[in-house]
């Protein structure tokens, strides 16, 4: 048991979460990681401010009841809080983030947005994985990706953990979590691996339409962002005459991907500690 402590100590995880306007969620969001912090030895980043792209589009920065909770109830566990009083891009905020884990000496870097929601068990999963797969440059999860109206879920996978010194290093982040090394390598030219389901598969809540009035909460914003932020566009669009969230099939054909399956738990969202607006 001592051992198993030491090896768990021995390594620098700094983890980077990004926050905006979600102070009802954050709460239960941070729960697990509050946990594990001191036995992971874990270094927590926040970054919080609205994206230049939403208030371009005229939406109201909505952020300051979460920045006020954030540095006072939350000072105690959250080791580098960035809240520019400007919007900035989320790339920004990530190599915000990459700056200050270099200088802290972070060994391994895991990125988490406040719409993933993670067991402890999930967590303790993964950094073991990690630490058993320790020859992989970086690795991608999957979630259960829930829509609408939050009693289904497809799946999704995202880059999300990274060895700091691998490839002579990470020079920055770029279109959300793909990172360039200082070696000219973008990520997926590295040594990656996606990991396994039975490991972890989180609980991911953004295309959620009525979720903590998050980020912000009309998922219609979020598919004007995507829209704008990335040249192929979103796979969501919304379904004006019946008023809610759908499968964007024209983005699904022009990108060679089949139409989703939409997966159901036995235990809906409601009942799993995840608060719905009402």
């Amino acid at each position: 048991m001592a051992r198993q402590k030491k090896e768990k100590k021995s390594l620098k995880i700094g983890v980077q979460f990004l926050a905006y306007n979600c102070k009802k969620s954050f709460p239960e969001f941070i729960k697990p990681w509050k946990k594990l912090k001191d036995e992971y030895n874990l270094y927590f980043y926040v970054g919080s401010c609205q994206f230049p792209i939403y208030a371009n589009l005229g939406y109201e920065d909505n952020n300051a009841s979460t920045v006020e909770m954030l540095k006072n109830e939350y000072s105690n566990i959250i080791d580098y809080l960035y809240t520019p009083s400007k919007p900035k891009k989320e790339e920004d905020l990530r190599n915000k983030c990459l700056e200050v884990f270099k200088g802290k000496g972070v060994d391994l870097m895991w990125v988490v947005d406040s719409d993933e929601f993670f067991t402890e068990k999930e967590i303790c999963n993964v950094l073991d994985y990690v630490r058993q797969n320790n020859h992989i440059d970086w690795y991608s999860l999957q979630y259960k990706n829930y829509v609408g109206d939050g009693e289904g879920w497809v799946d999704f996978e995202a880059p999300r953990l990274w060895w700091m010194n691998r490839n002579k290093g990470i020079r920055s982040f770029h279109r959300d979590c793909w990172v360039i090394y200082n070696n000219e390598k973008e990520c997926r030219q590295a040594n990656w691996k996606t990991i396994p389901k039975k490991i972890a598969v989180p609980r991911h809540m953004t295309w959620v339409a009525s979720f903590d009035e998050s980020r912000p909460s009309d998922v219609r914003a979020k598919i004007r962002y995507q829209n704008i932020n990335y040249s192929d566009g979103c796979g969501f669009k919304w379904d004006e005459k019946k008023g809610e969230l759908s499968f964007n099939e024209e983005w699904l054909k022009t990108n060679n991907k089949k139409m989703p399956e939409i997966h159901s738990d036995e235990i809906g969202i409601k009942n799993k500690g995840i608060k719905l607006c009402e």
